[in-house]
């Protein structure tokens, strides 16, 4: 068209080898790019536009959407930053405040400080340990002793092995006799405080309490673990009444170290779980094999499962 102005959709298809349709199309095609345009002179015919002029415009034109999806992309990297920092910032809220998460056991001791100063209604305790720290049995007098003047009410559990250690047994007994409800139990699933049923603090590993805590104040896990204490609450001994047998003559603690045994745990497992040194586990474990009359840890299963012990 640019060497030959005059041609007509005609001149063009006979030239080109094409039909007319197709030239008409490749017409249009051309017309939307601003390549071609219409005569002044004739309405029916197109003539070709200088592709100094065309290009340019076509150019001008691809640019110009070029730099407005551009814009489009920055604009979305932008919408969809804003939008992530605002996610995270709302997922580390949420978190924050429903599971806090603490590694450092200065940290967690001053945590635990932090809520028992806030402590409106009652708090709930669950101890498996044997014997207690007694530096960390003094620092608590205080606070034990304050929160009971101030009307909270204070539930304890302890293993029943601190029966055996005079410096835990001393001390739950004067928190027994200032207000204190204190309980026993042989065995207790893991460290655990719940304070006005709105924060509960528990170990990140019950197996090792150096990995630190959690604080955690999601109703449906409080719910859990308020549940859990009440069981454990209901099934324990109050502190201060004597130990009673049941009628096979057992102990609890008796009782808990023969279902120990009998998972396959070993005596230093058992030991761990009853707050027990591992010699007082055997001594128990001798006296139950001689009440059953067995010689050996296998007789003394099976006789302990024929007389319903287990």
């Amino acid at each position: 068209m640019l060497l030959h102005p005059r041609w007509g959709v005609q001149e063009l298809a006979v030239h080109l080898a094409h039909d007319e349709q197709r030239v008409r199309k490749s017409l249009d095609e051309l017309a939307d790019l601003a390549l071609v345009r219409p005569s002044r002179l004739n309405s029916e015919s197109v003539f070709a536009v200088s592709p100094r002029v065309g290009l340019s415009a076509l150019l001008s034109e691809r640019e110009s959407q070029l730099l407005e999806q551009q814009r489009a992309v920055t604009q979305g990297r932008s919408a969809a930053a804003r939008l992530i920092d605002e996610f995270s910032e709302h997922r580390s809220a949420m978190n924050s405040v429903s599971i806090e998460r603490l590694t450092d056991l200065v940290e967690v001791r001053e945590r635990i400080e932090e809520l028992s100063h806030n402590i409106q209604r009652e708090v709930l305790s669950i101890i498996p340990f044997t014997p207690l720290d007694p530096a960390g049995l003094e620092a608590s007098r205080d606070l034990d002793s304050d929160l009971l003047d101030r009307g909270i009410k204070m539930q304890t559990v302890y293993l029943d092995s601190i029966r055996n250690d005079p410096t835990t047994r001393r001390y739950a007994a004067w928190l027994t006799s200032i207000g204190g409800a204190v309980r026993t139990a042989p065995t207790l699933p893991l460290h655990m405080i719940v304070i006005d049923r709105a924060f509960g603090v528990l170990p990140i590993d019950p197996e090792n309490s150096a990995a630190g805590a959690l604080v955690v104040q999601e109703k449906s896990i409080l719910t859990g673990l308020t549940g859990l204490f009440e069981s454990l609450w209901e099934a324990a001994t109050p502190f201060g009444v004597p130990e009673e047998r049941d009628d096979r003559s057992l102990t609890p603690q008796e009782q808990a170290l023969l279902n120990l045994l009998a998972t396959g745990i070993t005596d230093e497992a058992a030991s761990k779980r009853l707050g027990l040194s591992l010699r007082s586990v055997r001594r128990l474990m001798s006296d139950l094999m001689s009440r059953l009359g067995a010689s050996s840890r296998f007789e003394a299963g099976l006789r302990a499962a024929e007389k319903g012990w287990l």
